[in-house]
C-alpha cells in the first residue's frame, strides 16, 4: 500500500483542536541524533522553559533536549510558515534549514507492516506507541571509523538518501543550495549502520559520522488514525527552497520521493544487492527535488 507521509499543522499541534494524544503525551520532540548532525537545532527544556508562569512541564521533557519542527501551515506571508518548539509556535522564513522535521502517517497504512505495540502512561494517561519501519538514528562512537576502515562492516546493497545544506552556503535570489547524496548501509554485528556528513562544515575532523538504523517509534492519536513519529526524523531541510506553495516544500518533496522509499523498504541483512538495483537505476529526474 503506498504510504502518505505528512507533517502536523498548527491546529493539531497548538490549540483547542490539539490531538488529543499530545494532552497525555506532549508537543515537544527531541532530534534524532542524525536529525541533529544532518542539521536540527536541539536546546535543553529547562531554565527559563521550566519558568515560565502557568506552564507545567511534562515528567518526559526533564533532561532531554528538543528541537523546533515545521509545521504545515503557511504563515502571515508566503515566505514564512510555522514551527512548533520551546513550547510554543512561531513563524519562521521558509529558508531557514535548522529546524527538525516530525514524520506522520496514517495507521491504516502502515498497520500490516508494524513490529511491535505497546503502551505507556507517562502521568497523564496511557499512550499507544508502534513501532513501524527503519531508519538512521542513533550516532555511534567517533571511534567506529576504524571498524570501517579494518573491514569489519559489510555493504547490504541498500542506500539511504540525504538531504542538507552544504558547507558552502549560496544564495541565487531565494534558493538555496542543498546537496543531495545517497549513503550506503552496511551490517556490523547483525546491526545496521550507515555513515553520514555534518551538515555544518566540521574543522576538527572530515571523517563520516556512523549512525544506527533503527525501528521508528510512533505515538497514536486513536481520534484521528494518524501516526507521529516520537522524535524528530530529519534535520537540516528548508520548509521550501524558493517558498511560496507548500505542496511544492523541500520538506515534501523529501518525504514523497526518498523518505517513502527508504523506510518503506527495510531489508534483511541477507539480502541480495540486485533486489535494489530498480531504484538505483531510477532516472534521476524522477528522484531529484
Amino acid at each position: 500500500m503506498k504510504k502518505h507521509f505528512t507533517q502536523l499543522t498548527l491546529d493539531q499541534v497548538y490549540g483547542p483542536k490539539k490531538l488529543d494524544v499530545f494532552k497525555r503525551f506532549g508537543t515537544e520532540a527531541a532530534p534524532t541524533d542524525f536529525a541533529e548532525i544532518r542539521g536540527a537545532e536541539s536546546y535543553p527544556l529547562k531554565g527559563m522553559y521550566f519558568a515560565e508562569a502557568g506552564t507545567e512541564i511534562d515528567p518526559i521533557f526533564l533532561n532531554k533536549k528538543f528541537c523546533d519542527y515545521w509545521l504545515d501551515t503557511k504563515g502571515k506571508n508566503d515566505h514564512k510558515c510555522f514551527t512548533y518548539g520551546k513550547l510554543s509556535v512561531e513563524e519562521e522564513f521558509v529558508a531557514e534549514f535548522t529546524n527538525g522535521v516530525r514524520v506522520v502517517v496514517p495507521y491504516d497504512e502502515i498497520k500490516d507492516e508494524i513490529i511491535s505495540t505497546r503502551t505507556v502512561d507517562y502521568g497523564k494517561g496511557p499512550v499507544t506507541i508502534v513501532t513501524f519501519g527503519e531508519y538512521p538514528q542513533e550516532e555511534l562512537p567517533r571511534d567506529f571509523y576504524k571498524t570501517y576502515e579494518s573491514g569489519e562492516v559489510k555493504p547490504i546493497g541498500k542506500t539511504v538518501g540525504v538531504w542538507g545544506i552544504t558547507c558552502e552556503r549560496f544564495y541565487d535570489g531565494d534558493e538555496i543550495k542543498f546537496e543531495k547524496t545517497e549513503s550506503p548501509v552496511y551490517e556490523y554485528n547483525g546491526q545496521k549502520v550507515m555513515p553520514t556528513k555534518r551538515a555544518v562544515f566540521d574543522t576538527l575532523s572530515s571523517r563520516s559520522v556512523w549512525v544506527r538504523v533503527s525501528p521508528v517509534e510512533w505515538i497514536l492519536d486513536e481520534e484521528t488514525g494518524l501516526c507521529i513519529s516520537k522524535d524528530c526524523l530529519l534535520g537540516g531541510l528548508p520548509m521550501s527552497r524558493i517558498g511560496l506553495y507548500l505542496n511544492k516544500s523541500t520538506v515534501q518533496k523529501f518525504l514523497d520521493n526518498v523518505f517513502a522509499y527508504d523506510i518503506d523498504n527495510s531489508m534483511d541483512l541477507d539480502m541480495m544487492v540486485e533486489d535494489v538495483e530498480d531504484y538505483t537505476s531510477v532516472d534521476e529526474n524522477e528522484k531529484s527535488l
